[in-house]
């Protein structure tokens, strides 16, 4: 029977605070229940230096997409310095919100759901075909995140949110990687509409596509370079003062 527990969006202190540690010790639970899951499926379709196609569909057995992606971005996220692990899979992990979850000391607990008992590399190609999979998947049903996996998303990039794509899995979409734009709303689906800087409206698929949020320095930036109002009047101001003075000028020649 597959699990069906919601993953919690909330740290320990804050499921404490709210009345809600039953269900945030239930989706830990469901975690590292999956992170176990994902190393028994490894180990048990690992031969012959490949992974088999059924590594994959065997942990979707026992869970859903959500929960599969979820331990797998914290896993590549807590070894983001490991170079067994792709880039793309790296920069993949980044967008997918993850709750942070320290203790009073600092300590990490999404530390006990990082899939560690399997080889880096073999995470690394487990989590290629499971996003391989859940593209095909989603183009033929067009959902598998769950409800609090779409409101943490709105959460994560409300309305106005500045990014930029770093790769877009549709190869013919007309936004460029290195495009910016704003984002404007976030579906039922978890589909992130945004508006681009180049004039394209189209969404972003989290979990596919994947990008990230302009960081402090680039909004800076981006502020900076925008002419002012001051400028803009002042600007305003000074081509109505050349055009008022044409006619004097032309009175001037006639004299």
């Amino acid at each position: 029977m597959k699990d069906t527990t919601p993953i919690y969006f909330h740290s320990a202190t804050y499921a404490h605070e709210h009345g809600e540690l039953d269900q945030y010790r239930a989706s830990h639970k469901a975690n590292i229940a999956c992170k176990e899951a994902i190393e028994q499926a490894i180990a048990d379709n690992y031969r012959d230096n490949r992974l088999g196609s059924a590594c994959v569909q065997q942990v979707l057995q026992q869970f859903d997409y959500g929960r599969i992606f979820y331990v797998l971005a914290n896993t590549v996220r807590q070894k983001d310095y490991d170079g067994r692990i792709s880039r793309d899979n790296k920069t993949w992990a980044q967008t997918i919100p993850v709750c942070e979850d320290k203790d009073g000391f600092g300590y990490d607990r999404n530390v006990s759901f990082v899939v560690d008992r399997s080889h880096p590399g073999l995470m690394d190609l487990f989590l290629t075909q499971a996003r391989d999979i859940a593209k095909e998947d989603f183009k033929m049903n067009q959902e598998f995140m769950s409800r609090n996996q779409v409101e943490f998303i709105r959460q994560t990039y409300p309305p106005n949110t500045r990014i930029l794509l770093q790769h877009m899995d549709d190869p013919y979409a007309p936004v460029p990687t290195g495009t910016r734009g704003t984002v404007k709303y976030v579906d039922d689906i978890g589909q992130i509409g945004v508006a681009w800087d180049n004039g394209r409206s189209l969404s972003l698929i989290p979990g596919m596509d994947t990008y990230r949020k302009l960081t402090q320095q680039e909004l800076t930036q981006e502020q900076s370079e925008k002419p002012s109002i001051h400028d803009s009047l002042g600007k305003h101001a000074g081509q109505q003062a050349a055009h008022s003075d044409k006619p004097k000028m032309k009175k001037e020649q006639t004299r």
